[in-house]
């Protein structure tokens, strides 16, 4: 929807006559502002990769460990009045998938969108890494990162704009369950 508003001034008590040699000269200013605003269709995916974690576990990988599930915690801090759904999958060096199993926990899979974006909304996001099953460090000495997408869906009440000073911040912990068994013969 495009709204303008034109006013031109003349007098309309004065007779104007206009001669094809007159030269004529047209003043004008414009100001443009657009709201981006997101309704019930937006679909943005933003995807990339954390990488570079092939060397962590590689000097283990010769013993016989085996870890428990590991569990990513990210508290979550959100002023884009977008709500965020969240992928992860486990990567090699070549940027294949990694057998090992990443699930985002029921109900800690989802970044909540500002309502009216300046005012944070918090929110966890639980990456469980192993499934209940656990991980030999064999497997993880082949893991090179982690690939994520964010599918981005409005979480504002009526039209917010998007703008520089907003963002999201997160702080990491780790949770380890099931300690590490080491076999050492």
């Amino acid at each position: 929807q495009l709204d303008m508003d034109m006013s031109i001034s003349i007098s309309s008590d004065k007779v104007y006559t206009l001669y094809m040699s007159d030269a004529f000269e047209v003043n004008y200013d414009y100001a443009l502002n657009l709201s981006i605003s997101f309704n019930d269709d937006l679909s943005i995916v933003y995807g990339d990769e954390f990488t570079g974690f092939n060397d962590l576990f590689t000097q283990i990988a010769e013993y016989d460990v085996e870890v428990g599930d590991i569990t990513l915690i990210a508290e979550i801090e959100n002023t884009l009045p977008l709500a965020l759904e969240a992928e992860v999958v486990m990567i090699d060096a070549d940027g294949k998938n990694v057998d090992i199993d990443v699930v985002l926990e029921e109900g800690y899979d989802r970044i909540n969108g500002s309502k009216d974006g300046s005012t944070p909304a918090e929110s966890t996001l639980r990456i469980n890494i192993g499934n209940g099953r656990g991980i030999n460090a064999a497997k993880l000495a082949t893991v090179d990162g982690f690939a994520f997408k964010l599918k981005a869906e409005s979480d504002a009440e009526g039209s917010v704009d998007i703008n520089a000073d907003q963002g999201v911040a997160a702080k990491l912990s780790l949770e380890l369950d099931g300690g590490i068994t080491v076999d050492i013969e």
